[in-house]
């Protein structure tokens, strides 16, 4: 196995690369289009959220699964040191917003919880797109 999770900037830059050539982005925008009403619904302060979020979230994972194991496979790297490198790296990067949102896609087929915020955020992205729009006349 090669030592990226002790350098940083080479993992990040292959889950960029990785991002890219997988299409990831243009399919979270394809499945978050198909899925907003879910989670524009979402409660902040509530603990609970509808069982169509999970089954989304289920969904989100089968989408990525293949693409995210094959990633594994070729930095010989097993799933648990990838998510804690990630997760480190998310910390450390925090000033740089593009890899921020690499490693957050990524994260988000991995840990339920990151998928919610990413959902919700991007349900409230809209929101607020839609009242500018509607502000605006349109």
């Amino acid at each position: 196995m090669d030592d990226l999770e002790c350098d940083s900037g080479a993992l990040v830059d292959k889950l960029y690369n990785f991002c890219a050539t997988a299409g990831l982005r243009e399919n979270f925008r394809a499945f978050y289009t198909q899925h907003a009403g879910t989670f524009a619904a979402i409660d902040d302060a509530s603990d609970e959220q509808p069982l169509e979020a999970m089954a989304a979230f289920r969904e989100y994972e089968r989408l990525y699964e293949a693409d995210v194991d094959a990633f594994l496979r070729e930095l010989g790297m097993p799933a648990g040191v990838f998510y804690e490198s990630c997760l480190k790296l998310k910390d450390d990067d925090a000033g740089d917003e593009e890899r921020q949102q690499t490693l957050e896609l990524i994260l988000s087929s991995l840990d339920y919880a990151i998928f919610l915020r990413l959902m919700q955020r991007e349900a409230k992205a809209r929101g607020r797109a839609v009242d500018a729009a509607e502000n605006m006349g349109f």
